[in-house]
């Protein structure tokens, strides 16, 4: 808009300059004409002198605030971009990361198995008849069946939570009738 509004003011000093230009040249050519002239020409160069300075200068002015405008609309226009390389080393690290992660996981898992392979070892080693008898037990009901092994475990530790419950409620209780 406000290009716009330059370019008008602009074109109209442009035509004031002519209209200064031709007014110029009629007072020059009074000058050559008339006898007159000859008496009010200090007047008339004075007057030539501050038309001819007035427009120009005015529209040097005014282009040179054009110019400093489009200069400083190109400033505001200038746009950041990450690059390429900096958004490739972003996703790298990332990566980078997730493997150590998936990593770490493993190898405690790994640390969990092989502190209960060692246990298990040692109970068949030094435990006594009862505890190898119980541990052969447990495993040839594992091997039989999987999925109902599994379900019986959750079943007896959902009964020793119910039973923890109980007994908790019942503590409770007993010390809400001794405090009365």
């Amino acid at each position: 808009m406000s290009e716009v509004f330059f370019q008008s003011i602009i074109e109209k000093l442009g035509s004031m300059e002519l209209m200064f230009k031709v007014k110029l040249e009629a007072i020059e050519l009074m000058l050559k004409v008339t006898d007159t002239g000859k008496e009010k020409k200090p007047e008339l160069d004075v007057l030539k002198k501050e038309i001819k300075n007035i427009p120009f200068v005015t529209l040097q002015f005014l282009k040179e605030e054009k110019i400093n405008q489009n200069k400083i609309a190109n400033r505001i226009e200038h746009k950041h971009h990450l690059h390429k390389g900096i958004w490739i080393a972003i996703c790298l690290f990332i990566i980078c990361f997730l493997f150590a992660y998936g990593w770490m996981s493993c190898h405690e898992s790994s640390k969990i198995f092989k502190a209960n392979d060692i246990k298990y070892r040692y109970f068949k080693i030094r435990g006594n008849q009862n505890v190898l008898s119980l541990c052969k037990f447990t495993d040839s009901l594992y091997q039989k069946d999987e999925e109902k092994f599994r379900s019986g475990v959750e079943q007896g530790e959902q009964n020793l939570i119910e039973q923890a419950n109980r007994v908790r409620l019942a503590g409770e209780k007993k010390k809400n009738t001794s405090k009365r």
